[in-house]
């Protein structure tokens, strides 16, 4: 029987061997760990706030997308801009520096008598002032507005000399002492005219006076 001692050679009883069963409970180190990361699962309302963040998120990330397009539109546009004016005022010094020479040709004729003009040699000079505002012309040069009783504009004009004048209400050109000219529309140089004023009259001076 095995619960029955056991006499050894020597004359002493051993102590009965009993076999036990020994159970251990052991927990998987997977299913511990996914219990404590565990996450209590959302409710409709923290669902709908979250979707009301991502809209609010979406909405400004558009807004920033509209800006950015936007700009990077201004610069290509100004970029345009630069280039064509780079363009068209390539040659803005040159002309300008050519300006005196169109000045001496002008100032050589007035001097001239209508006779004299039938001279081969005046008509050369005609034929080259002719050509090279042909020239200038082409490149965009255009004169400034600056007959007598044109409205006297001072953003194209240079005044150097006023004068009263009856008769009128405004003030526009007297007289033009020197040509103006514009490139492609910008101010190249202004005219040099003299400016005629409305002159007042002797009841506005008395009122004037009066009043001081």
């Amino acid at each position: 029987m095995e619960n029955e001692n056991i006499e050894t050679s020597n004359g002493y009883q051993a102590e009965p061997m009993i076999k036990k069963s020994q159970t251990t409970q052991t927990e998987d180190p997977k299913e511990e760990a996914h219990g404590e990361l565990a996450q209590p699962e959302p409710t409709k309302e923290s669902a709908v706030h979250e979707v009301e963040e991502l809209k609010d998120e979406l909405h400004e990330l558009k807004d920033k997308y509209v800006r950015l397009l936007a700009e990077i539109d201004n610069l290509k546009k100004r970029a345009v801009k630069e280039k064509a004016d780079a363009h068209k005022f390539a040659n803005e010094r040159l002309i300008q520096d050519m300006l005196p020479v169109l000045d001496s040709l002008e100032k050589a004729f007035l001097g001239i008598e209508e006779k004299a003009l039938e001279d081969p040699v005046w008509q050369g000079f005609g034929m080259v002032q002719k050509q090279l505002i042909q020239v200038l012309e082409k490149a965009g040069l255009a004169v400034v507005e600056s007959s007598q009783e044109a409205p006297f504009d001072p953003n194209v004009h240079q005044a150097i000399q006023r004068l009263e004048q009856e008769g009128i209400e405004k003030e526009q050109v007297h007289q033009e002492f020197a040509k103006g000219y514009l490139l492609n529309g910008r101010l190249l140089r202004p005219a040099m005219v003299s400016v005629a004023l409305p002159k007042e009259s002797k009841e506005q001076d008395l009122e004037s006076s009066s009043e001081s």
